[in-house]
């Protein structure tokens, strides 16, 4: 079964750019990576800023996280 740090970045990105809502596909893909993550017992240890720029860079393509090498290793 895979890792939830390794599903993590392609549920965020996938969520944040394909835009499959309405509204509100930024919100929904960080609270899906965050329950992931917990589900594991894994936690995001950044402030509410670079949370916020995480999703930004990912949202316009800045960043890619299943493209990195880190990932969310990083966080």
């Amino acid at each position: 079964m895979p890792k939830p740090i390794a599903n993590a970045p392609a549920i965020l990105e996938s969520i944040v750019k394909n835009h499959p809502f309405t509204d509100g596909n930024k919100r929904t893909g960080y609270v899906l990576t965050r329950l992931l993550l917990m589900e594991a017992n894994l936690h995001i240890h950044v402030n509410q800023d670079q949370k916020f720029k995480l999703i930004i860079s990912v949202s316009i393509g800045k960043l890619s996280l299943m493209k990195s090498k880190n990932g969310l290793n990083s966080m």
